[in-house]
């Protein structure tokens, strides 16, 4: 770690660092740029914002023998704020959606699976958010 610190100068950044922390010039123009220019909350992106079709997941592939491995077609009702999230956070490659929703239920019946070893059963509202 510390070989790895050496190569990026991470060693030499940090020590800069604190040395301007502790700078008299350095805290001067500091507060007397917060006195004159105050950063107002509408000028900084919302967390919501930040967030609004920024990747987070990437599934790739395809079902595969699906008449042997895939219960027949049927008709889903996917919740709006759920397909936005899809649409906004993922992507699906050749698979499209079906192999996303596999995989999120995949992940879901994973963690509820979990949730039920660290705590027992599971009592849970369709309408309240998810912890």
């Amino acid at each position: 770690m510390a070989e790895r610190e050496k190569k990026q100068g991470f060693a030499n950044i940090r020590a800069e660092a604190a040395s301007l922390a502790v700078d008299p010039q350095a805290q001067q123009f500091v507060n007397a740029a917060q006195a004159t220019s105050p950063v107002l909350p509408d000028h900084l992106p919302s967390p919501v914002d930040r967030l609004k079709g920024e990747r987070m997941l990437v599934v790739e592939g395809h079902l595969k023998n699906r008449s042997a491995s895939c219960q027949p077609p049927m008709q889903l009702y996917l919740r709006n704020e759920l397909a936005a999230w899809m649409k906004r956070h993922a992507s699906a490659g050749r698979g499209g959606n079906q192999i996303l929703i596999n995989y999120l239920l995949k992940r879901g019946i994973q963690a509820v699976e979990q949730e039920y070893r660290d705590q027992g059963i599971l009592f849970v509202d369709e309408d309240q958010d998810a912890p």
